[in-house]
């Protein structure tokens, strides 16, 4: 549905909550947030979540305190009392990389399982066979997603993800590195690696390269999110369109202030393999 100007005499603020802000996926996914808002006319107000403390305000408390008239949250680390909360605020909002499984929140996710599945099936139409994969935090929806996207993939030749190595990279480039080493000891290097998403990738790459592991000639290497640095890498990734997944949030939340009675939506971006050096193919 077409989206106006705000009719208020005071300006629209929405409240912006992400658990960190760094550059690349969550700068870009800001961008777009941004440039919506300030197309609509709409102000924001930006917090990042720490873990609750007792006795100290949380960045949901301050939102609240402030009067904000939607939410937009890109929050792995949010509890579910949290959301619930939220939910019976009854204040317009919009979930990132997250649905809850909840029909009654609107949410923008990028397609996880396909953008997954495109990855892992290019890895192995490549060939490679000795595959380990690195997902992100065990409790977190689009890992989880990721991974069935691998499962689709790893199917369709007869193979199950008992087949492949699996670590635990907590969408960090030290824990994946952590992890990565452990597996090293354990069962030697893999022929590919699909990281679940860019930052963990390119520690790897960078990795690799410092202790003279050539990429792809010794280890393919393939990511996810699309980040700036992975195309000056090298890096063949899965590309989420993260500019409109904040814009599509900032439209979802504009609905709801529009008219409190529009049903909540459900969205997901289409993604794209971006083939690069990386892996050890081209385009």
């Amino acid at each position: 549905m077409p989206v106006g100007k705000a009719k208020k005499s005071s300006p629209v603020t929405i409240g912006v909550v992400f658990h960190e802000l760094t550059s690349g996926f969550y700068s870009l996914i800001m961008t777009g947030i941004d440039l919506e808002a300030f197309k609509l006319g709409y102000q924001l107000l930006i917090t990042v979540s720490k873990p609750e403390v007792p006795g100290q305000c949380s960045a949901y408390d301050i939102l609240e305190k402030a009067q904000v008239d939607g939410l937009i949250v890109l929050d792995s680390t949010m509890t579910p009392e949290t959301l619930g909360r939220l939910k019976a605020s009854g204040k317009p909002m919009a979930i990132i990389q997250n649905t809850f499984s909840d029909d009654e929140l609107s949410a923008v996710v990028a397609d996880n399982i396909g953008g997954a599945y495109k990855a892992m099936k290019h890895l192995l139409d490549q060939g490679y066979r000795k595959l380990l994969i690195v997902t992100g935090a065990p409790t977190v929806e689009d890992s989880d997603l990721r991974m069935r996207g691998c499962e689709k993939a790893l199917a369709e030749y007869g193979m199950t993800i008992n087949d492949v190595g699996v670590i635990v990279g907590d969408y960090k480039a030290s824990e994946a590195l952590h992890a990565l080493r452990n597996f090293r000891e354990r069962h030697g290097l893999p022929r590919a690696i699909f990281a679940f998403n860019d930052d963990m990738a390119l520690a790897i790459m960078k990795e690799f390269r410092q202790r003279g592991i050539e990429v792809p000639e010794e280890v393919a290497i393939v990511g996810f999110d699309g980040i700036d640095a992975a195309d000056l890498m090298g890096l063949t990734t899965v590309k989420v369109p993260m500019v409109e997944v904040g814009k599509e949030a900032v439209r979802l939340v504009a609905e709801r202030i529009q008219n409190s009675d529009a049903p909540s939506r459900h969205v997901v971006k289409e993604t794209a393999l971006i083939i690069r050096e990386s892996c050890g193919a081209r385009a």
